[in-house]
């Protein structure tokens, strides 16, 4: 699940014109599958609040991000939130990042209450990601992933190439693996600018392989954009830069 906060202060006296504006709002928000809305009022300050957009995973995120920046509708309704607002918005996007139904079992028995459908759907909906890019593209370690390299018996290359920004590497069963599509001399120029653009954006390196190997609205034909980071890695740039910086 991709979790967007728009944390924002309202206009004075202008609490219950943004409450009913969201609400008027909603159904448009909502329209796309997988979107839900959330509104929360800080108890510190009556006239600061934090706008919650979740998205069921990252192709829904991407799509909606789309729709902000094309659809007239959307433009229209963020024109007058804007009119709204004494201060902000600051945009921050999180990625709630599980490892399958297995390993919440133990949360969801200590759980006071149960955990929801969409939860548990969310978690193995993403578990089911990680085998599939461990299945095309192989999640190496450390020693595999210099081997890949030409660096064959340093086992300390690739963390310091992750540390370093030149590599993206993924937490797995408490462990660094390294996501075998960016071994390749012609994309490893490319995957340093993505980890900065990534860095800049507080975007975490499971949050980045993820999109990468999502289908997006920003790739010709709807396609991943790690098909196209050897062939067009510029575009794959672009979306990066784009997909990361929210139009709020």
């Amino acid at each position: 699940m991709i979790v967007l906060y728009l944390h924002a202060r309202v206009l004075p006296g202008r609490r219950e014109d943004l409450e009913r504006f969201l609400e008027e709002a909603r159904p448009v928000y909502e329209e796309p599958a997988g979107v839900a809305l959330r509104l929360q009022w800080s108890l510190a300050d009556p006239d600061v609040f934090a706008e919650i957009m979740e998205y069921r995973d990252l192709e829904v995120y991407e799509r909606d991000q789309e729709r902000v920046e094309t659809d007239p509708r959307m433009r229209a309704l963020l024109e007058r939130w804007h009119g709204l607002l004494a201060a902000g918005p600051r945009v921050e996007v999180f990625e709630d990042v599980a490892e399958g139904l297995s390993s919440l079992a133990p949360a969801m028995t200590a759980a006071e209450t149960s955990v929801s459908p969409q939860l548990a759907r969310a978690a193995q909906a993403t578990e089911n990601a990680w085998r599939e890019i461990e299945h095309e593209f192989g999640l190496l370690t450390s020693s595999e992933a210099a081997e890949r390299m030409g660096y064959s018996g340093n086992r300390t290359w690739a963390s310091a190439q992750r540390r370093a920004g030149r590599l993206l590497g993924v937490r797995r069963g408490g462990a660094y693996r390294y996501p075998g599509f960016q071994l390749d001399p012609e994309v490893a120029p490319f995957v340093s600018e993505l980890v900065a653009v990534a860095r800049e954006h507080d975007w975490s390196d499971e949050s980045v392989v993820l999109w990468l190997c999502s289908p997006s609205a920003r790739m010709p034909g709807d396609r991943r954009p790690v098909d196209l980071l050897r062939d067009d890695p510029r575009l794959v740039l672009d979306a990066a830069v784009s997909a990361m910086s929210p139009q709020w």
